[in-house]
């Protein structure tokens, strides 16, 4: 199994579990699906036995969240919308760091694609800014990477600039 983290933070954005594809040339296309996830804890973890207790049959109400799989499971965070002129000083610092950062780990190659795709998809980030729900890794870094989702036909995607990962084989 892959688990793709970002280069700045280490944080976990998604795992090849889910289907991606390249976009752009600049991105990751990472697709999910809603599922409901049950919130409820067992009382047995903690020692009790409500039937035995209370003549309680352990029928409590049930909680659950409906959630995007790989929002779950990666632990992902949520953070405010960005309006236009907060996404273009987001970008500035963070194409920087993660420039610095790919030329750190002596990839070169890597350092001309980013900057290469950069600007077509700042443009398109920045045109299509409304309809994006923006999300960090479970860190909550300001300097990470952060990822773009929207939905296509009822099916969520996020998106994360494919140069600031690092790919880690498990």
């Amino acid at each position: 199994m892959l688990i793709f983290k970002d280069i700045i933070t280490g944080d976990e954005l998604f795992t090849d579990a889910q289907k991606y594809e390249e976009f752009m040339g600049a991105f990751y296309k990472v697709y999910g699906k809603t599922t409901t996830r049950n919130d409820d804890l067992d009382p047995s973890l903690f020692g009790a036995n409500p039937s035995a207790e209370d003549g309680d049959s352990g029928a409590a109400e049930s909680s659950s969240t409906q959630v995007i799989d790989f929002v779950d499971a990666c632990k992902l965070v949520e953070a405010p919308a960005y309006d236009k002129k907060t996404f273009m000083a987001y970008f500035k610092d963070y194409c920087k760091h993660v420039a610095e950062k790919l030329t750190q780990e002596g990839r070169t190659d890597d350092v001309t694609e980013f900057k290469k795709h950069a600007t077509d998809a700042m443009k398109y980030i920045k045109g299509n800014i409304k309809a994006f729900q923006i999300f960090t890794g479970e860190s909550v870094d300001p300097d990470g990477s952060v990822g773009y989702l929207d939905w296509e036909d009822n099916v969520p995607y996020i998106l994360f600039f494919k140069h600031a990962l690092v790919e880690e084989k498990v």
